[in-house]
């Protein structure tokens, strides 16, 4: 009996350092993803408004078909998602 009550201490003591530390991991990713998603939006939303802006100016010379504007928003979404995707948490 003393030696289940032993083992059962000794459990608790390396269940609550592993608690511990998936606490702390946790909070350590939880402050990267906070502090990366709002500059990752910023990137996403100034790389599309920029693709705009230059793509309007080639729209408006007829330098560039409208189509081809929005083919190329598209691909811009595609690849900065892929970007990004990698950095949300599971």
């Amino acid at each position: 009996m003393l030696r289940l009550l032993d083992t059962r201490r000794v459990r608790d003591a390396v269940l609550a350092i592993a608690a511990q530390d998936l606490t702390a991991t946790s909070l350590k990713v939880n402050q990267r993803f906070a502090l990366m998603m709002p500059a990752l939006m910023m990137i996403m939303n100034l790389s599309t408004a920029e693709a705009l802006w230059f793509g309007a100016l080639r729209v408006d010379s007829r330098a560039m078909p409208m189509e081809n504007l929005t083919a190329f928003l598209q691909y811009v979404a595609q690849v900065l998602m892929g970007v990004m995707m990698p950095t949300l948490p599971r």
